[in-house]
């Protein structure tokens, strides 16, 4: 989890530095212990920077249902998030309800792509989601990608 934190630090600095308004943790094997310690540390001290990114990439992972819990809440810390990628990881049911319930709390405004595709989701999860963007969550949401989660099984 430390070595998570140390490497969400030096992506935002990165991103700094070039000018770059992405996060990019694709590829990188995290898990939900190490999404634990990356939500903790943008939400906190990095906040502001935060504040300023458009593209959260976190697929292709090893994010399951805490994990993506735990980053549900930067949805109402990043105004100008316009893509939240967490496909191919392991998210099931209970992470699509965290991150509903983040989506509808926070309307998350500026949000256009939510790319959950190859997770384990399910009609249940499903069900969440999309009561959450019924409830008027992610207003400008264009693409919403659901593939290969065991949907009407």
């Amino acid at each position: 989890a430390a070595a998570a934190a140390g490497l969400a630090a030096y992506l935002l600095d990165d991103a700094e530095r070039r000018g770059v308004d992405t996060l990019q943790c694709c590829v990188r094997g995290l898990t939900d212990a190490d999404c634990g310690a990356l939500a903790g540390l943008l939400a906190g001290p990095v906040a502001l920077r935060l504040a300023r990114l458009c593209t959260l990439d976190f697929g292709c992972n090893q994010i399951g249902c805490s994990g993506a819990a735990a980053l549900a809440p930067l949805l109402g810390l990043a105004p100008l998030l316009k893509t939240l990628r967490l496909d191919s990881n392991c998210i099931g049911c209970r992470g699509a309800s965290a991150l509903a319930e983040a989506i509808a709390a926070h309307s998350a405004g500026a949000l256009d792509s939510l790319l959950l595709g190859w997770n384990r989701i399910g009609d249940a999860g499903v069900s969440e989601l999309a009561d959450a963007l019924g409830r008027g969550g992610a207003p400008r949401l264009r693409e919403l990608s659901l593939e290969a989660n065991g949907l009407g099984d």
